[in-house]
């Protein structure tokens, strides 16, 4: 008897079980069903989100644009005095409200998946130089001072993507202008395959419930602001396998970033390679003796002077040295310095300091190459 009823009971304890786990399972069936159209909510709510913005910065960059380029030519006109402060001032709001618009395009194309990157060649030298090109003008603007330290790697080449690069940079020095104080201080290291960066100004560092907000899209401390560009720099740096953040042990505001680099494919070497071929068809169409010597030492007789325009800053003076230098190296087999001088011509400068180290590698290369010639000329045909 005893043992029937804990039969009965433990036939109704399993029965009461199985009613709670079939009542648990419609429940989350339920519950899950729920979540499901929630986040289907939520993802077509963030791709509106997204396509608005894109909309929306795409619109509106081009009439931006237009009222960009007529304020800059106000304030070209008009004389000293207080309009000419206001047209300074005025500048300086549509070049920001023009890069937080480019941020905002640019956030929404890489959000839709569309981050390719396209590395090419450059050093520090090359890219702290344009860096302070771009933003003198805005720190003069504000009354600031920048300093620009690039390390001891200066001239090392390496492969990155430039413009995500200026694009990581570029809201970090918009953010010491708008939001520091004091001298801007840029850092930057080459070492190996691994680039850091620092972008620091004399204000006090943010508090510690800023820092944890500072690099969320769309969070600013301003009425004004769009909240994007850091931002941006985030999502680009870890898009390239690096890493952002903001120093949290600095008494100044500094913002940091390290990222993956490769070692530049491309180098001066490279670019002084004389192909032999090339240069004894030279040697077969000249057959007066010394004469291939004498044009060799003609071409290279003008580098000293191209290499001074290369050098100069002047971008006609640029232009036409790189012109110059394309139809001789050409012809006497320096293929890839014709190369690059074509890029530079086409206005590329990318590769304009590689180019001016392998103009003073280029005629030890081309005597070599005569020597190899003649010393094949002399040794006549193998008797073998």
């Amino acid at each position: 008897m005893a043992r029937e009823e804990a039969e009965t009971i433990a036939e109704r304890a399993l029965a009461d079980l199985y009613a709670a786990n079939q009542a648990l399972d419609a429940r989350v069936q339920e519950q899950t069903i729920h979540l499901t159209e929630a986040l289907a909510r939520a993802h077509r709510a963030a791709a509106a989100r997204d396509g608005f913005l894109h909309q929306l910065a795409h619109r509106a960059s081009s009439p931006l644009h237009i009222v960009q380029g007529f304020v800059e030519l106000v304030a070209q006109e008009v004389g000293p005095g207080r309009l000419a402060r206001t047209a300074a001032t005025a500048v300086q709001a549509t070049r920001r409200l023009g890069r937080s618009f480019e941020g905002l395009l640019e956030l929404s194309q890489i959000v839709a998946g569309g981050f390719d990157p396209q590395p090419s060649g450059t050093c520090l030298a090359d890219w702290t130089d344009g860096l302070l090109r771009r933003w003198l003008p805005d720190v003069a603007a504000a009354g600031r001072t920048i300093i620009v330290d690039p390390g001891n790697a200066l001239t090392t080449p390496f492969e990155v993507d430039v413009h995500r690069l200026d694009q990581i940079i570029d809201p970090l020095l918009d953010n010491a202008i708008l939001h520091g104080q004091g001298q801007i201080t840029v850092e930057a290291d080459l070492d190996g395959e691994t680039l850091r960066c620092s972008v620091a100004d004399d204000g006090d560092a943010p508090a510690p419930e800023t820092i944890e907000q500072m690099l969320t899209p769309f969070w600013s401390t301003t009425d004004d602001g769009f909240g994007v560009g850091l931002s941006l720099s985030l999502i680009i740096t870890e898009g390239l396998g690096g890493h952002l953040h903001i120093d949290p042990v600095s008494t100044h505001t500094c913002l940091r970033f390290v990222l993956p680099v490769s070692p530049s494919l491309r180098r001066a070497t490279d670019l002084a390679t004389v192909d032999d071929a090339v240069l004894r068809a030279l040697v077969a169409e000249l057959p007066v003796p010394g004469l291939p010597r004498r044009l060799v030492d003609a071409w290279t007789g003008s580098l000293d002077a191209h290499r001074l325009a290369l050098l100069s800053g002047d971008s006609d003076a640029i232009t036409g040295a790189a012109h110059a230098l394309i139809s001789g190296a050409r012809q006497l087999g320096l293929h890839e310095l014709g190369a690059a001088a074509a890029e530079v011509e086409r206005g590329d400068t990318r590769e304009l300091r590689l180019l001016v180290e392998a103009l003073d590698l280029a005629p030890a290369a081309l005597h070599e190459a005569l020597e190899r010639l003649e010393a094949d000329a002399d040794d006549g045909p193998d008797q073998n």
